[in-house]
């Protein structure tokens, strides 16, 4: 029979599961159709900028930075969705009202989620853009 902490981290594992396969279910939502895929059947792409050498500190390097670009593949629409973080998160409330506003908005939402699920999605490539 196992002792008490051992039930304990074998349930935390079936639970840690759980959790993984709700999270690939999530529901990501295209800013362009509107319309939803499960993160789990769609592809990411994160941009990756290239970094110059600096003075004789070291050498040129690739990164995503602090806020990843992404591209997603909407597989409703076919639109390459591009997604990046807005600097700008105070706009007025006569812009919001606005078509581009509220697709703006939209768009940061899903650059949100994308970013927090992104381990998720079914696959996860790297493009390097200069």
């Amino acid at each position: 029979m196992k002792n008490a902490e051992q039930q304990l981290l074998d349930e935390l594992a079936e639970l840690q599961l759980e959790l993984e396969a709700v999270r690939r279910r999530k529901p990501w939502r295209c800013p362009e159709c509107k319309k939803t895929t499960q993160i789990r059947l769609l592809d990411l792409r994160v941009v990756e900028f290239y970094v110059p050498p600096e003075f004789s500190a070291g050498g040129d390097y690739w990164t995503e930075g602090e806020n990843p670009e992404y591209n997603v593949l909407c597989p409703k629409c076919d639109q390459c969705i591009r997604l990046y973080h807005s600097k700008f998160s105070v706009f007025s409330e006569e812009w919001l009202e606005t078509d581009q506003g509220k697709r703006d908005i939209l768009r940061q939402k899903t650059w949100e989620i994308t970013n927090q699920y992104r381990s998720y999605f079914k696959s996860k490539e790297f493009i390097q853009r200069k």
